[in-house]
């Protein structure tokens, strides 16, 4: 019997984010309905559009930090 190899759990998800200062001071915060996805796609969505609204606010630079072991790992 065919059985697959890996199940890829399909979540209704939201992209969300908080965008700080060197200081670590809030600058402002987004969050994003997504519908149907996997977590993996959903945290890569919430780190795209935040490098999004910096580029349309005028900066250049960015430092990313996100606790999703996934992501730091691909």
């Amino acid at each position: 019997m065919w059985q697959p190899k890996e199940v890829i759990q399909q979540i209704n998800a939201f992209a969300r984010g908080v965008v700080r200062d060197q200081a670590e001071k809030w600058i402002l915060g987004y969050k994003h309905y997504l519908g149907s996805c996997t977590p993996f796609e959903a945290e890569l969505w919430g780190i795209l559009d935040g490098l999004l609204i910096l580029l349309n606010k005028g900066y250049n630079q960015a430092i990313i930090q996100t606790d999703n072991s996934d992501v730091k790992a691909r």
